[in-house]
Order: C-alpha cells, then structure tokens, then sequence
C-alpha cells in the first residue's frame, strides 16, 4: 500500500502528464489550423489573425506581431490584424494621435534586423532592450522621448523575437511578448510554429508574385493586341469603325489604341495637287 507521500508523488506525476498531453493538444490544434489556412488559401491577414488569437489563448499574451520585408528589402513593414488592439489603444492614448503605420528602417543597429540577419531567436528580458527595440518603431525623436512612458503602461518585460526565413531567403521577423518571461519549454513550444507561418508567407508571397507577373503579362499583350487583327476602314475617306460602331478619323483611332503619337505634314502628291503654283515656282 502506497504512503502518503508516494500518492502526492503519482499525484503529482499525473497532473503534469495530464498537462503536457493538453499543451500538445493546443499545439498540434494551432499547427493544423494553419495547414489547413494555407490548403484551402486563405488570405494571409485571415493567418495572421489566426495565429494571434491562439497564441495570445494559449500563451497568455497579446498575441503576436508579424513584420515582412518590403521589396528592395529596405524596411520590415508590420502586417495588419497583428500588433493587439490594446497594444493600439493603450500607445494613441499616450502618442494622443493615431498610431501611423509602423515600418523598421534597415540599420546594423536594429535588433530586429540583427535577427533576421543571424537567422537565431532573440530573447529580451530587460528595460533597455525593450525600450531600444520599441524605439526602432519610429524615426522621430519627438516621440522617441515618449517610449519609456509607453513601455511602462504597456508593461512588457519580456520579447521574444524569431526570423521567418526560408533556406537563405529572409522574410520577416515575429514578436510575442508578455508581462512574464517565457519558459524553456514555452520556447520550444512557439518554435514550432515558426516553420508553419514561414510556409504561409512563401504561399503567399509567390501567389502575389504571380498575380503582379501575369497582370505586367497582361498589359504587355494589350499592348501588342491593340492594333492586331481586321480593322474596317472606309474605302473612300479612310474613317476606321470602332467597336461601338462609331467611325473615327485615322489620328484619333490611332491614337486611342496605341502609344503613337501624329506629327501632319504635305506629302509631294497632295502638295502638287493643294498648291499646284507654290510646285511650279519651286521647279
């Protein structure tokens, strides 16, 4: 028979079991919600706020914030639906306007960009790094000089910062952070995840990619298509007939479905036959 210490033990044992079974059961639940995001292709802020509600469930946080590289690679521009609306509300309250749209200039000073460059996660647990971080946010140094009153009320004492890259291919950065540091274990945990959203984002980059490629496409062949094909034009005049059945001088016709541009002159023959004395005299 089992003593009273032996049954706090297997207790003890139990509840930790039951624990860790829950823990992987919200992991495995947020991992397949965002597979099944991707599969059936949804838009990426729809993932985003996805992920931002069950991390800010399970964690115990304000959820995530998600930043993408621009195009030239300059800047990390912060996604919508990501940074918490308290977050939002609690910074305008001490800005007292309207929080602008937040992009992180590229400097080998930013920790973000630090990150992104080192590929490894970063943790901030202390006042300096989180306000140096918060200051990166903006380039004036009016509202720089309000960064420890908004670290204060935001009451934010740890950061933890992870690259989304895929092979050598950096693509942006995303932050979570709380009032309370995070675990190992909780580390762990959120790392995981870090390959499901560097997936969404590669989806979904290379659909915008292929949406911009095929619309330049499009227009290239608008352009060759305009003048190709039966035109009807008249017999005598020369008027050409458009679509809608109107019947147009040459210039305008041209004009309207190219990039040409007219330039009147007098050829020999209408000359000789406009200004028959002016020929004659020049002869």
């Amino acid at each position: 028979m089992e003593n009273p210490k032996q049954i706090q033990q297997h207790t003890l044992q139990f509840e930790q079991m039951i624990k860790t079974l829950s823990q992987q059961h919200d992991d495995l639940k947020l991992i397949n919600a965002l597979n099944s995001a991707v599969i059936h292709r949804e838009s990426l802020n729809n993932i985003l706020s996805l992920l931002s509600k069950e991390i800010s469930r399970i964690y115990n946080c304000l959820g995530v914030t998600v930043y993408l590289l621009n195009r030239d690679e300059t800047k990390l521009e912060m996604q919508d639906n990501t940074l918490h609306p308290k977050i939002i509300s609690t910074i305008e309250k001490v800005l007292r306007i309207k929080l602008p749209s937040v992009k992180i200039i590229r400097s080998t000073k930013s920790t973000y960009f630090k990150t992104l460059s080192s590929n490894k996660p970063a943790i901030l647990t202390n006042d300096k790094q989180i306000i140096q971080l918060i200051e990166e946010f903006t380039d004036s140094n009016v509202l720089r000089k309000l960064i420890p009153g908004i670290y204060k009320v935001l009451e934010i004492n740890s950061v933890i910062i992870f690259p989304l890259s895929f092979g050598n291919t950096a693509l942006g950065i995303m932050d979570i952070s709380r009032d309370k540091p995070f675990s190992t274990e909780e580390f762990q945990r959120l790392q995981q995840v870090v390959p499901q959203l560097t997936e969404a984002v590669i989806y979904h980059k290379a659909i915008q990619e292929k949406e911009e490629l095929f619309a330049e496409l499009q227009e290239a062949y608008n352009k060759v298509k305009r003048l190709s094909g039966l035109i009807p034009i008249c017999a005598q005049c020369k008027k050409i007939r458009d679509d809608s059945g109107y019947w147009n001088q040459v210039e305008s016709y041209i004009t309207e479905h190219s990039d040409a541009v007219f330039s009147h002159g007098i050829c020999p023959d209408c000359m000789e036959k406009l200004y028959p004395e002016y020929v004659k005299t020049k002869k």
